[in-house]
């Protein structure tokens, strides 16, 4: 069954992803040439959306014993820069080597180092989109930036700070402070409440003093 990319025009059959083993398991060759395009079922992340087919270029070699899979990925897509969320034109080429081995053959082995070392060989075939995808996987950038200096969005008004600064406050209060704040100030006013307090009492004794002082006096 077909299936198209995305938003894309092409029709691409998963029949291009799939090698047929048999020539090589059978002992009639010892090598198989792969160059094949297709697109992956699904984006690697939601943010990112492939643009062109998967270009896959390689080859496996029976090395007497086991077979080596030699592998070229390309893969052009677009993203968003984590900053500002610019629209960006990306490419991710990866170059790995995996070892091709009959599924069956590895049940006794660690899962872990099945996915991560070998190319798995079921029902007489390889799947390249699957073993592409899970190399995208691991290597994918966990994020895209515009250019190393991007200034991003204002975190206020969402105003793009790389074409111009839009004006805003760059000090906000934390929330989390705000009952502290709240006591300090009430502490601070019944402070300046007592000061004042202390010094009417002050005022009124002083005036108090001064008539006694001239009563003795006359």
């Amino acid at each position: 069954m077909a299936y198209s990319a995305k938003g894309g025009n092409y029709i691409i059959n998963p029949g291009d992803a799939i090698i047929d083993m048999i020539p090589m398991l059978s002992g009639e060759t010892d090598i198989i040439e792969i160059n094949r395009s297709f697109f992956l079922e699904e984006n690697i992340t939601s943010d990112t959306k492939m643009t062109e087919p998967l270009k896959v270029i390689g080859n496996i070699v029976n090395m007497s014993g086991y077979m080596k899979l030699s592998l070229n990925v390309e893969m052009k897509y677009k993203a968003l820069c984590a900053r500002c969320l610019l629209p960006l034109d990306e490419v991710i080429v990866l170059n790995f080597v995996k070892t091709a081995a009959v599924a069956k053959s590895l049940e006794n082995e660690e899962t872990d180092e099945v996915i991560t070392e070998y190319a798995l060989i079921e029902e007489n075939k390889l799947n390249l989109a699957d073993i592409a995808e899970e190399q995208l996987y691991l290597e994918f950038p966990s994020r895209h930036l515009c250019s190393q200096d991007c200034r991003g969005l204002c975190q206020k008004c969402g105003h793009d700070l790389n074409e111009s600064d839009c004006g805003c406050s760059l000090t906000e209060p934390d929330p989390r402070l705000e009952v502290l704040r709240s006591l300090l100030k009430d502490t601070d006013n019944k402070s300046e409440t007592q000061s004042k307090t202390h010094k009417t009492h002050k005022t009124e004794d002083e005036e108090t003093g001064n008539v006694c002082t001239d009563k003795l006096i006359n």
